[in-house]
């Protein structure tokens, strides 16, 4: 397994879309990467080994409805990137990715704080993006921009209070 900060698997298939995204989201929102895996309990493992001292905090977190996974997010500290590992639950795009790149990066998701997403998620549509119905995902809620193939890579506008953020 590779460092997390490899670059996005077909991420030439959301480029466009998430330069838009996060032109419109601002810096307000918080960008986490998406790590497909064929199995969490080794990916969480294999994920240790990317900081010194490694993760602060590893917690299961809700299933991805859109993309098919179940969910687990890495923290490695307050001055690093969360990773959010990818397990397939259904034979749904989670599932596509890892047939079609293997492991890796698949999926960036873009939470926006709750206060600005109805205005960002109409001002994406307004930029000719279309987006997802509304589903629930590992940060709360989520919206998929559709457009790339099922197998990836993926793009995620989600709402940065969701379940995910709150500590137990």
């Amino acid at each position: 397994m590779e460092a997390p900060d490899e670059a996005l698997n077909g991420a030439e298939a959301i480029a466009t879309a998430l330069a838009i995204v996060e032109r419109i989201s601002g810096r307000g929102a918080r960008r986490v990467t998406g790590w497909a895996t064929v199995e969490l309990d080794r990916a969480e493992r294999n994920v240790a080994g990317f900081a010194s001292p490694g993760p602060t905090r590893v917690r299961d977190v809700p299933d991805d409805a859109l993309l098919g996974a179940r969910c687990r997010l890495v923290t490695f500290g307050p001055a690093e990137p969360e990773l959010l590992l990818l397990e397939p639950a259904t034979e749904g795009r989670i599932a596509a990715s890892l047939a079609r790149f293997g492991e890796g990066p698949v999926v960036v998701y873009l939470l926006v704080p709750a206060s600005s997403v109805r205005n960002v998620l109409r001002d994406l549509r307004d930029a000719g993006l279309v987006l997802s119905g509304e589903g629930a995902g590992p940060f709360g809620r989520e919206w998929l921009v559709v457009g790339s193939p099922p197998w990836g890579a993926h793009l995620c506008v989600a709402q940065s209070a969701g379940a995910a953020t709150i500590e137990p």
